[in-house]
């Protein structure tokens, strides 16, 4: 699947997708539905304590806002955050949530 990302500037809608980009004029038939902007959500919850972990580790979990053990919390599935949570794995439980 396909990330989509939508920049408006003055003169034209920039759609960017995963593989490139193209550009839509003003006066194009072309429409955005909810469906282009929905995105996979995670819930993350922190099950391991930080104690004793690298500091990266510590400033990953902080990152994506774990901040209590057993307090979950909802992310968006960017690959930024996909990398976070591969990181420190081992400290976290993850499941998808659907919407």
């Amino acid at each position: 699947m396909h990330s989509i990302v939508a920049l408006r500037s003055k003169k034209s809608l920039k759609v960017k997708k995963l593989h490139g980009a193209f550009s839509l004029k003003p006066g194009s038939n072309y429409q955005l539905s909810e469906k282009h902007f929905e995105m996979k959500k995670y819930k993350i919850v922190q099950v391991k304590s930080g104690i004793g972990r690298p500091e990266r580790q510590k400033r990953t979990l902080v990152a994506l806002g774990l901040r209590k053990l057993n307090r979950p919390v909802v992310v968006n599935a960017t690959p930024q955050v996909e990398g976070m949570i591969n990181a420190v794995k081992h400290l976290l439980q993850v499941e998808e949530v659907s919407e």
